[in-house]
């Protein structure tokens, strides 16, 4: 579910539709060995069938939709700006797997999302003290005409990162606006 992969979305079409069937592999899942099982499609003829009758199905969703079956991620999981420029989301849904997760409604021409990977963070310790990057896949302003509608977003599709500052010449120089302390009453 990177931009550039191609079928993902007719594999994940498809998936779901089944990816729950109980006669879909030969090994079970053994919570005594989750790492090997499930393993090993099941051979039967039912199987078989119900799997290319699937895949034609997916398939067909995707022409309904006007998606090409080898169509990159890019073109398919997009957040669409109120200018009508898109950006592109790496990710894909938790369910059939993908660590970093973005869920995605149906849109034209593919999905938006929805939810998932939000808000992201590492840090390091170096020498001149931690070093925090982090990104709001979402960006930070719901206002489209706030220079924060979609910065962060369009870093998170390049798959860079936003360095958080640490000392307090650092917090000074990227402070926006007055810092408002918030209290909790008891």
């Amino acid at each position: 579910f990177e931009l550039e992969s191609r079928g993902a979305y007719l594999f994940i079409t498809f998936w779901r539709k089944v990816m729950n069937r109980p006669d879909l592999w030969e090994v079970a899942f053994d919570p005594a060995a989750p790492i090997n099982t499930p393993r090993t499609l099941s051979k039967s003829k039912a199987v078989s069938e119900a799997l290319t009758k699937a895949l034609a199905e997916a398939a067909g969703e995707l022409a309904e939709q006007g998606v090409a079956l080898d169509a990159p991620w890019s073109a398919v999981m997009t957040q669409r700006l109120v200018d009508g420029t898109t950006i592109p989301v790496h990710g894909g849904p938790g369910w059939a797997g993908v660590l970093n997760m973005q869920q995605g409604d149906k849109a034209e021409g593919g999905l938006k999302p929805r939810h998932g990977s939000s808000y992201i963070q590492i840090v390091s310790f170096g020498e001149e003290g931690p070093q925090a990057d982090a990104i709001l896949s979402y960006s930070q302003s719901s206002d489209p005409n706030s220079e924060h509608f979609s910065d962060q977003t369009r870093l998170y599709s390049a798959k860079e990162w936003h360095r958080l500052p640490f000392t307090k010449e650092e917090i000074a120089d990227q402070q926006v606006g007055k810092t408002i302390k918030l209290r909790e009453r008891r």
